[in-house]
C-alpha cells in the first residue's frame, strides 16, 4: 500500500491534473494496476491501522536537490537537469552519494515532483488573487457565546467563503479539531448542495500537520481522505500571509459581528448549525 501522501499525489494527477492512466504510471514509475487502484478510487473514508512514520531515506538530500532544481529553473529549459543527471551527480559526489541510500528511481520520481512543485507556485497564488469562479477560502475565528448562568465562553466560527460573489457560510464550533473542521464544512457542502473545485486555507493544525523545510506541508490524514472524498484541490497560504485570503478574514469578523454579537446563546449548538448561518444574508441558498 502506498503512503497517503503518494495516494494523494497520484489522485491529484488524475482529478486535477486530467492526465490518463498511462502517463501517471510512466511519470510515477508505478505499476498500471497500482495506478488505477487509486487514481480512480472513490471511496476515501476507509480507514487504516496508523503506522510508524517512517523517514525517508532521501531525506538528507532534498535540500540540496531542491537547491539544484531551484537553480535550474533560472535556465532555460534545455539546460536544465534531468533526474538521471541529479542521481548521477549525487552518485559522483564525494559528499553526498554517502548519503545515498535509495535508488535512481526514488530520485527520478522525486525531481519530477519536486519540478512541478516548485514551477507552479508562482502560478497557483497568482490564480488566487484573480478569484477564478466557484473558488472558496476557509478560516476558523474566536467567538464568545452567552451561557445560562450570565457568564460567557469561548467557541471558534468556522466560515466559508466565495470571493467572486461575496457570499459567506459560517458554523459555529466548540474547538478547532480536525473533526470539527471535516464536520462544519460537510454541512455546508450540504446545505449548498455542491462542494467548491478549489478551497484555499491558512495552515490551520487541523488540517496542516507541519511544514516541510522545502515548503511541502504535512496533511493530517483525516483531511486528506476528506478532500479527497469530496474532490476538491485543498491550497494552503504562504506562512504569515493572511493576506493571500483576505476575503475570508473579513468574512469572519462580519459574520461574528452580525450574527454572535453580543454573546448569544446558542441552547441546541447542532440544530444552529443545520442551517449556516449568514446563508441567507449572502442570496445562494434561502429558506422558503
Amino acid at each position: 500500500m502506498l503512503e497517503m501522501d503518494e495516494q494523494n499525489y497520484i489522485f491529484g494527477l488524475r482529478e486535477y491534473g486530467g492526465k490518463s492512466l498511462n502517463e501517471i504510471a510512466k511519470e510515477t514509475g508505478r505499476h498500471f494496476n497500482t495506478v488505477k487502484k487509486y487514481a480512480d478510487r472513490e471511496d476515501w473514508n476507509t480507514e487504516h491501522k496508523a503506522r510508524k512514520e517512517r523517514v525517508s531515506g532521501l531525506e538528507p538530500l532534498k535540500e540540496v536537490i531542491d537547491q539544484w532544481i531551484s537553480e535550474d529553473m533560472k535556465r532555460r529549459r534545455k539546460h536544465r537537469r534531468t533526474g538521471t543527471k541529479i542521481y548521477n551527480d549525487l552518485c559522483a559526489s564525494e559528499q553526498y552519494s554517502k548519503l545515498l541510500t535509495v535508488g535512481k528511481h526514488t530520485v527520478i520520481n522525486y525531481v519530477s515532483r519536486r519540478k512541478k512543485e516548485l514551477g507552479q507556485k508562482t502560478y497557483a497564488t497568482a490564480m488566487y488573487v484573480l478569484h477564478p469562479l466557484g473558488s472558496a477560502q476557509v478560516d476558523f475565528g474566536e467567538v464568545l457565546l452567552a451561557t445560562k448562568n450570565g457568564g460567557e465562553e469561548k467557541a471558534r466560527e468556522l466560515v466559508l467563503s466565495f470571493p467572486n460573489s461575496n457570499a459567506g457560510f459560517m458554523q459555529v464550533c466548540l474547538d478547532e479539531t480536525k473533526e470539527s473542521l471535516c464536520e462544519a464544512l460537510q454541512r455546508i457542502f450540504e446545505y449548498i448542495g455542491g462542494v467548491p473545485p478549489r478551497i484555499l486555507f491558512d495552515n490551520m493544525s487541523s488540517a496542516v500537520v507541519h511544514i516541510e523545510a522545502h515548503g511541502k506541508r504535512q496533511i493530517t490524514e483525516m483531511f486528506m481522505r476528506f478532500t479527497m472524498h469530496h474532490r476538491f484541490k485543498a491550497d494552503f497560504c504562504n506562512p504569515d500571509s493572511p493576506q493571500e485570503k483576505g476575503n475570508v478574514e473579513n468574512k469572519v469578523g462580519d459574520l461574528r459581528r452580525d450574527y454572535l454579537m453580543p454573546g448569544r446563546m446558542i441552547e441546541d449548538l447542532d440544530a444552529s448549525n443545520r442551517k449556516p448561518l449568514g446563508a441567507g444574508k449572502a442570496g445562494l441558498k434561502r429558506e422558503h
